[in-house]
């Protein structure tokens, strides 16, 4: 009777599969609870971690495929069990990154419609910011030139400036001005909020509904010039 050895590259095949598949599942749900919140980590740390992820899913799909492929006994050593795990659980996050690549799609070709909300957006809002698990009370004023402040206020305060625009459908701010912020509410250069309207009165922004609590004036005309003569003397 011959005995069957299955490769050790078999073993190591499945293994890699399988890790990989727990690391980019764990950037996937890293990126669904820091990127939600403001001053967490910036859109370019997202992007960043956004594109390992993928790199992992292939690097471990072919991992695992190799791995089914080379192995000649289904029990041995786990080997298939453990290949056909890691498979699975890449089979959902490539599924969830084609899922953000086409929500990603159908907001980033809509200029107009990112003109409107800005428009909409010019004002102050409240709403409810969470750290630590507890709801903070928070200010957003956004100007009619770009500007934005952020106010929260309550055990945990925070108070920062600067510019902020609509993009694909996600509001970026860009902090250029920290006048206050506690050890549980840190902020990077760049936050990415994620936009929704709701009416004219309420927005959702990472999530969260805010009202708004007052409207911001036009800004005032730019009188022209006088163009008439200077008297003679």
């Amino acid at each position: 009777m011959t005995e069957h050895a299955t490769p050790p590259s078999a073993q190591r095949a499945a293994r890699l599969c399988l890790a990989l598949a727990l690391f980019a599942m764990a950037i996937q749900i890293g990126m669904f609870f820091f990127g939600r919140d403001p001053g967490r980590v910036n859109v370019d740390t997202l992007n960043l971690l956004f594109y390992i992820s993928i790199g992992c899913v292939a690097v471990g799909g072919v991992a695992g495929i190799s791995a089914m492929v080379r192995t000649t006994h289904q029990r041995e050593l786990n080997i298939r069990p453990t290949a056909i795990t890691g498979l699975c659980m890449h089979a959902i996050i490539a599924g969830i990154i084609v899922w953000a690549f086409a929500n990603g799609a159908a907001t980033s070709n809509d200029p107009d419609a990112d003109r409107q909300n800005e428009a909409l957006l010019i004002g102050i809002w409240r709403g409810d910011y969470a750290v630590n698990d507890l709801s903070e009370p928070l200010d957003i004023r956004f100007d009619v030139n770009r500007k934005f402040r952020f106010m929260l206020s309550g055990a945990d305060s925070a108070d920062f400036m600067g510019t902020w625009k609509i993009s694909r459908g996600q509001l970026e701010l860009h902090v250029t001005e920290i006048i206050e912020q506690t050890n549980n509410v840190r902020v990077g250069e760049t936050v990415t909020w994620s936009f929704q309207r709701v009416d004219d009165d309420h927005v959702k922004l990472a999530g969260r509904v805010y009202q708004r609590i007052a409207s911001m004036p036009p800004p005032a005309p730019t009188p022209a010039p006088d163009a008439s003569p200077a008297p003679a003397p």
